[in-house]
């Protein structure tokens, strides 16, 4: 019978642990869509043993979501879209007799499935290169192989953990291999990766593979779950007991907790429930990495942008009517649900069950965007957060803050600042004008400062982002044209591929694109005596040079001053719904559009007022005296000629006293004497 082979896939994977559209959560068994597409494996609605019993041939329909390997070996294994490293596998397999195949969790760690060592931890890699024929960890348990009839494998995996310097602390960790239901490995500690494994290095994720060596071998489920094994500690001996005895899974317990609660009476939990309920569909609302939703707030019901994290679940229980959530399907589409439910007190429902709450709530959801499925957490539960010990956000005390980065929404050139009102902004040199205001914490920084980075800035702790209307900044310069400055082709939004891909794919000489556009970002300035001055940012139009700086009060009041030589008429977008009444010091204001007049302006002014929320957070004040602290020395001894010696400097504390990522990148000699570090994350 015709076969029909996946083709070739060429393209780029990200290392961001996301399945593409065809993963979705009611496919997600289907093998077809987990894997990258490969021409040694092919698709079929079902396979058995050819006459011969030799080999596995397709039966019925060719392009089913069954996947079977096609031979003959090669070497190049079959790659799952999913880049994660704790996880929970499932999986129903069917082998030739003279199969010999494996799983190779994270890609490393290979799960033998063949007659001779079904379920087997592979042998190690040897450092010397040669091979190795011992397995690693032989199965508890025989159990035979089945050609020709469909077997079962499960898994639970904890991926190996590693310091900040990337070496190695624990080891990866099996916690359970059962096949057919039998448990053939149970706390087997890898202290390598596998031989044959396409990875030649332990790390913390990694796709899973599976690897063919002779005979064939087909997949009919297939489902790669996240997991949270962090608190699972390794056993002394590989094999013996861990600690997982004395651990609860806070997913269960959230399950439990949904329906005795009654939340269920309220809340649909399944995609595309149409049922009537009172409250929103909690499908895909809580996920993995927390998503923006649109909130309405106080009386007035002002519209902010919310992460769906554990402090907006924490609010949406204790206080209910302060944040309405907003329908997105139905009659009622695009209004607020009505403010009925309870608010629930600690002693209703505890800080812990609100964690094991969000456990379960981030399960709902398809496979990209599913949180871990199981959950192992000590009986005394999570360590409560504090974002002012998290040395991860960066907090503003007493001093306005800058940070520059790439964000959601805004270029990678953009810079943020944090005032000490609680309201932050983001000024973006693509398009000269403030792009992004939020309220809150000012910036979680772990998507850039942890691991290798990439994953952009957010803003901080229980941040509430203000729209800014259709035009997507606070004033926004036009050209000649009366068209907004906009420097996509060269700054991209962060994470736009699709703009990144169509500036390389242009035939228009970058330097043609920037005479067009005619305008040029010149830096930013801000008078450090004072504590609470605004940066300046200055820019060029045309012939109009630009200086602008925006206040902000803590109750919403917006001061925008303009300064600079303008040789033409200069005119601003700028949104009436978005500042309300908006009056100005010069020039006139038609059609949201503010324009001054040709000539020399000092502090010409508009002025409005943004919607903001009364309750916010900010962090405590600081009692740490970062300003000048005293340097920290400590002796080295590299092998130096004589007459020399090394010491090591270690980085200053940050404004809350904690270690933070400091990266010099250069030294200069002040005058007086004073050493004057650059760095690439820690500012001058």
């Amino acid at each position: 019978m015709k076969t029909i082979p996946f083709s070739l896939l060429a393209g780029l994977f990200a290392f961001s642990g996301l399945w593409p559209a065809q993963a979705r959560a009611q496919q997600e068994t289907a093998p077809a869509g987990w894997f990258l597409e490969t021409p040694h494996w092919a698709r079929a609605q079902s396979v058995a043993l050819a006459g011969d019993a030799a080999k596995l041939e397709p039966t019925g329909e060719t392009t089913g979501p069954l996947l079977y390997f096609l031979g003959p070996p090669s070497g190049e294994q079959l790659h799952s879209h999913a880049y994660i490293g704790d996880c929970v596998l499932r999986m129903e397999f069917m082998l030739t007799p003279d199969a010999q195949a494996g799983v190779y969790l994270e890609g490393r760690y290979k799960i033998r499935l063949a007659a001779d060592g079904m379920g087997a931890l592979a042998p190690v890699a040897k450092a010397s290169g040669a091979d190795n024929t011992a397995d690693a960890a032989p199965p508890r348990t025989r159990v035979p192989a089945k050609p020709g009839q469909w077997q079962t494998l499960d898994v639970r995996f904890r991926a190996p953990r590693f310091d900040d310097a990337r070496n190695t602390t624990e080891n990866a960790l099996i916690l359970e291999v059962k096949i057919d239901g039998q448990l053939v490995q149970s706390n087997t500690v890898a202290t390598r990766w596998s031989q044959g494994s396409e990875f030649a290095w332990d790390d913390a994720a990694g796709p899973l593979t599976v690897g063919v060596d002779q005979g064939q071998i087909a997949i009919r489920t297939f489902s790669l779950q996240r997991a949270d094994f962090n608190a699972v500690k390794l056993p002394s001996v590989s094999g013996q007991p861990s600690n997982t005895a004395t651990l609860i899974d806070y997913v269960q317990q959230g399950r439990e907790d949904f329906h005795s609660f009654g939340c269920v009476e309220c809340h649909a939990t399944q995609r595309d429930d149409a049922s009537a309920k009172t409250g929103p569909n909690l499908f895909g609302v809580f996920t993995l990495e927390p998503r923006d939703v649109t909130i309405a707030s106080g009386t007035e019901g002002h519209r902010f942008t919310v992460k769906t994290d554990h402090a907006y679940l924490q609010r949406s229980l204790r206080h209910p009517w302060d944040e309405l959530a907003i329908a997105d399907t139905g009659a009622n589409a695009g209004q607020p649900y009505p403010a009925i439910m309870p608010p629930y007190a600690p002693t209703v429902v505890s800080d812990q069950q609100i964690d094991a709450l969000l456990s379960y709530l981030m399960t709902l959801n398809e496979p990209s965007r599913q949180g871990p499925i199981v959950r192992l957490v000590e009986k005394t539960g999570l360590k409560n957060y504090d974002p002012v010990a998290d040395r991860l956000q960066l907090l503003v005390d007493r001093t306005v803050r800058m940070q520059r980065g790439p964000m959601e929404a805004v270029s990678a050139r953009a810079i943020h600042v944090g005032l000490p009102n609680g309201i932050n902004y983001s000024f973006d040199p693509r398009i000269l004008a403030i792009a992004k205001v939020w309220q809150g914490g000012f910036l979680d920084m772990s998507g850039e400062f942890l691991n290798r980075g990439g994953r952009g800035l957010k803003p901080g702790f229980e941040s509430r982002e203000i729209d800014l209307g259709p035009t997507a900044a606070l004033l926004a310069p036009l050209n000649a044209r009366g068209r907004p400055v906009d420097f996509t082709f060269k700054d991209a939004i962060f994470g736009d591929s699709a703009a990144i891909h169509a500036s390389l794919m242009s035939k228009q000489d970058p330097l043609d694109r920037l005479k067009e556009i005619d305008a040029q970002f010149l830096g930013y300035d801000r008078d450090s005596r004072d504590a609470n001055a605004a940066p300046v940012f200055h820019y060029r139009v045309g012939r109009n040079v630009v200086a602008m700086r925006t206040d902000f009060s803590a109750e919403g009041g917006v001061r925008i001053q303009i300064d600079g030589t303008f040789a033409t008429p200069q005119s601003f977008a700028i949104d009436a719904g978005v500042l309300g009444a908006v009056q100005v010091s010069a020039g006139n204001i038609d059609d949201g559009r503010w324009t001054l007049p040709a000539g020399e302006h000092v502090h010409a002014t508009a002025q409005g007022h943004l919607a903001v929320t009364k309750n916010v957070w900010r962090p405590r004040p600081s009692s740490f005296a970062y300003r000048r602290q005293p340097l920290e020395i400590e002796p080295s001894t590299p092998t130096l000629p004589p007459g020399y010696s090394a010491e090591r400097y270690f980085g200053p504390k940050d404004n809350y006293g904690r270690e933070q990522l400091f990266e010099p990148l250069g030294m200069a000699v002040a005058p007086d004497g004073t050493l004057v570090v650059a760095t690439r994350t820690a500012g001058i």
